[in-house]
């Protein structure tokens, strides 16, 4: 079961590498494939986002712009994690809304105690995606013991506000960045982050927007919701 709460937390969690899992090749050109796979030996491997694979399972993904995988394993209360990063050359202008690191603002934080991170990164992952409707859902290479799941940005009508005045349209992308141990059950830091930006009618132009409760509301949601599920 998990459960969540707001209290600061100072951890040193050091992530233990994967040694069965692999993507090759590193770079591809536009739209061509990688293979992920999970050597013969191996127990099985979850890539975030896109399957739990057996041993000697492979899975060919096609790719249109650079992008990371993460691969998790739990062996009994061990937990090994490892980003991979596939170069996609020549990649084309593209109208997905994807925003840099930089631009998300950290608005919730809290800890979460967490008994399997498969079943949590599984459970985040068809949340976004599936249960809030975010457009496009991506993992970022493993840095300081955290790994984040990102989304694109969505369209969203409640971000309307009816005193709102020459504003068209509210658009918002969310990441939620934990904490990644070695061990479960384990106790880890999490960061739930957000952008919003706002159109004008008479604009095409999109701004950033500077009320921070628009950046709250939104991270609130989806930490309620993160709050149901269980891992």
């Amino acid at each position: 079961m998990a459960s969540l709460s707001l209290a600061a937390l100072a951890l040193v969690l050091t992530a233990v590498l994967v040694s069965g899992a692999d993507v090759q090749p590193r770079t591809v050109s536009f739209g061509q494939s990688v293979n992920l796979c999970v050597a013969a030996d191996e127990t099985p491997i979850y890539f975030v986002g896109v399957a739990q694979l057996r041993p000697g399972e492979c899975r060919s993904v096609p790719l249109q712009r650079t992008t990371s995988f993460v691969a998790i394993k739990e062996a009994g209360a061990s937990v090994h994690v490892e980003s991979f990063t596939a170069t996609v050359e020549g990649a084309r202008g593209s109208e997905e809304c994807i925003f840099p690191s930089e631009k998300f603002r950290p608005v919730v934080n809290g800890v979460i105690t967490v008994h399997s991170f498969v079943k949590l990164w599984q459970g985040i992952h068809d949340l976004l995606q599936n249960g809030m409707h975010y457009n496009g859902v991506y993992q970022t290479p493993l840095k300081d013991n955290r790994v984040s799941i990102v989304t694109q940005c969505v369209e969203r009508d409640y971000l309307l506000a009816s005193d709102d005045r020459g504003i068209r349209a509210r658009r918002v992308a969310v990441a939620v960045e934990i904490q990644v141990a070695d061990h479960t059950p384990a106790t880890a830091a999490y960061a739930i982050k957000a952008v919003v930006q706002y159109r004008r009618r008479a604009e095409q132009q999109w701004r950033d927007e500077g009320n921070l409760d628009f950046y709250r509301d939104e991270a609130d949601r989806v930490r309620d919701r993160l709050a149901a599920l269980r891992f």
